[in-house]
C-alpha cells in the first residue's frame, strides 16, 4: 500500500525527468519512510487524544522507533501486518501508560522492564528475513544499541521523580523492544528446528 504509493511517486518524478534513474529506489524508500512516520505519527495523536497523554504517546513512538532501529527483533511478513502490529503496539502503549499511574503496577512494571532490558543487552542487534546485518555493522550496532539502553534507562531514573508518566512511557519502549527480539529468537530457533528435520 504505502510502499507502492511510494514507488508510483518516485516514477512519475523519474517520467517527468526531475530524478535520474538511479534515484528511484533511493527515493522511493524516502517517500516510504516520510509516509509511514506520518500515518504512525496520526496514529500516536490520535491514541494521545483518546488516553489523554498526547506527549507520552509521542515520546513512546519516537524513542520506540530509535532504539529499534539498531536492536532489530521480529518483523512482520507484509506491509499490512505490519501496520496492524504497530497501531495495535501503539494503542496498548498509550493504554498502558494511563493505567500504570496507579501503584499498584509498579512492582510489574519494573520486572517487565529489568527483564527486557536484560534480553537486549544480551542479543541485540537480532536481524530478521528483511534486514540482515553483517559483522561489521553488528558491532557498530551492538555499541549504539548499548549506549541508546544506558541513557533510556538513566532517563527513566530521572523522571521517576519528576513525572511518572514520561518515565514509563520510555520504560514500554525498552519492555516491547525486548518482546520483539524474544519473538524473532524464538522464530529463528522454530525455523532452525523445522530445517534440521527436513534434512
Amino acid at each position: 500500500m504505502i510502499n507502492n504509493l511510494s514507488h508510483v511517486l518516485a516514477l512519475k518524478l523519474y517520467n517527468h525527468k526531475v530524478i535520474n534513474k538511479d534515484d528511484i529506489d533511493l527515493l522511493s524508500y524516502s517517500f516510504f519512510l516520510i509516509f509511514s512516520y506520518v500515518i504512525y505519527a496520526f496514529i500516536c495523536l490520535s491514541c494521545g487524544l483518546i488516553f489523554h497523554c498526547i506527549l507520552e504517546s509521542i515520546i513512546f513512538y519516537f524513542f520506540f522507533s530509535l532504539l529499534r532501529m539498531f536492536t532489530g527483533g521480529f518483523h512482520a511478513s507484509s506491509e499490512i501486518k505490519c501496520f496492524l502490529i504497530s497501531s495495535i503496539m501503539i494503542f496498548i502503549s498509550t493504554y498502558l501508560i494511563t493505567i500504570l499511574s496507579d501503584n499498584r503496577f509498579n512492582s510489574i512494571f519494573y520486572a517487565l522492564l529489568s527483564v527486557s532490558f536484560i534480553i537486549i543487552l544480551i542479543f541485540a542487534p537480532i536481524d530478521n528475513d528483511t534486514k540482515k546485518i553483517d559483522k561489521t555493522d553488528r558491532k557498530k550496532y551492538r555499541k549504539i544499541a548499548i549506549i541508546i539502553l544506558f541513557v533510556y534507562l538513566l532517563t527513566i531514573l530521572i523522571f521517576t521523580y519528576y513525572r511518572k508518566a514520561i518515565s514509563f512511557s520510555i520504560g514500554l519502549t525498552i519492555i516491547f523492544e525486548g518482546l520483539f527480539i524474544s519473538l524473532e529468537k524464538i522464530r529463528y530457533q522454530i525455523k532452525k528446528l523445522a530445517l534440521s528435520k527436513q534434512k
